[in-house]
């Protein structure tokens, strides 16, 4: 449908002005594009920022919630319901975080979330698989180091940009550390139920941990170049 209204639009352009502004914005896009193509580098960077805690959020709020739900047999198990509480816990938390970041600012709240969130990893994720109370104190443990790094994301990621293109390599880079999150649900399977190592999801956790820091340290020298 959108190709068929292109399609009538251009062919209603009749006038010289018209065509142009046509010819105008096509040079923009080019240009647009070419600038885009230089900026693999800040995408990338935002993946390894976006996908750590997303990665724990997948494994200790998906991975282990439905894992403990599996192994009670029964489909309302209480480790359904805690994980609830825990994640209606995050909302005042997510507001919270917006306003400490105003006040002490996005980029040292957030270094600071992931350093907490790479000190309590490990444990975290031993304590889930011991049990649905397990999982509780787990998720308390990373729910508000995540609470603040979500709340702050945006705000952040978008100050390391250049202003040309900047929705779209923000979106890109969000989207490709969505994609290496996507197999955490597998990786941890593989690593807790096929190979029997108890803390290996909690050191792919970590394995994040480190570029996420590396990439915040390096956007940050970048944005203060042209």
């Amino acid at each position: 449908v959108a190709g068929l209204l292109g399609l009538w639009f251009s062919q209603t352009i009749k006038t010289t002005e018209a065509k142009a502004a046509v010819a105008s914005q096509e040079d923009r896009n080019r240009s647009n594009l070419h600038h885009l193509g230089r900026q693999w580098p800040r995408i990338l960077a935002i993946a390894a920022v976006a996908t750590f805690p997303l990665v724990i959020f997948n494994i200790l709020f998906v991975f282990f919630a439905n894992l403990q739900t599996m192994e009670t047999g029964v489909l309302t198990a209480n480790a359904t319901f805690l994980t609830t509480l825990v994640e209606m816990l995050a909302v005042p938390l997510l507001l919270i975080g917006g306003r400490l970041g105003d006040r002490f600012g996005d980029r040292r709240l957030t270094v600071g979330a992931c350093i907490m969130l790479t000190a309590v990893a490990l444990p975290a994720t031993a304590l889930a698989e011991a049990s649905s109370v397990g999982l509780f104190v787990a998720q308390l443990l990373v729910v508000v180091p995540l609470s603040l790094i979500f709340s702050l994301q945006g705000s952040l990621l978008s100050t390391w940009l250049p202003q040309t293109n900047r929705s779209t390599v923000l979106a890109l880079g969000y989207n490709v550390g969505n994609l290496l999150t996507a197999p955490s649900l597998a990786i941890s399977s593989i690593l807790l139920k096929e190979l029997g190592f108890t803390l290996g999801p909690g050191f792919y956790c970590l394995l994040w941990a480190l570029p996420c820091l590396l990439a915040m340290g390096w956007l940050t020298r970048a944005a203060k170049t042209p």
